[in-house]
């Protein structure tokens, strides 16, 4: 699993990516390859409290990303989403 860091409006977001896991029922075609699937880890960065637990949000995706740096990216701007409030029944308040 790779983690790169970013910082957005006060908090701390890793972003969490990993090999997409195969899928036993086959219900994917097998040219789309595996890819990756990505999750986002955010904390307030207040700096108060280091070891502040994490919440961690997975991006429910049917497909995957192609490589690490989408898969990064989507994370990120997921994670920038929730902080914004713009993901429904999502919310960084509870951190």
């Amino acid at each position: 699993m790779a983690g790169k860091h970013h910082f957005y409006q006060g908090y701390d977001l890793e972003a969490l990516v990993y090999p997409r896991e195969s899928d036993p029922l086959m219900r994917r075609n097998m040219r789309d390859g595996q890819g990756y699937d990505a999750a986002i880890r955010l904390r307030p960065s207040d700096g108060a409290d280091p070891s502040a637990p994490f919440r961690v949000f997975k991006i429910n995706t049917t497909h995957g990303y192609e490589d690490l740096g989408d898969a990064q990216r989507a994370a990120f701007a997921y994670g920038e989403s929730i902080i914004d409030g713009l993901v429904a029944g999502k919310s960084s308040n509870a951190l």
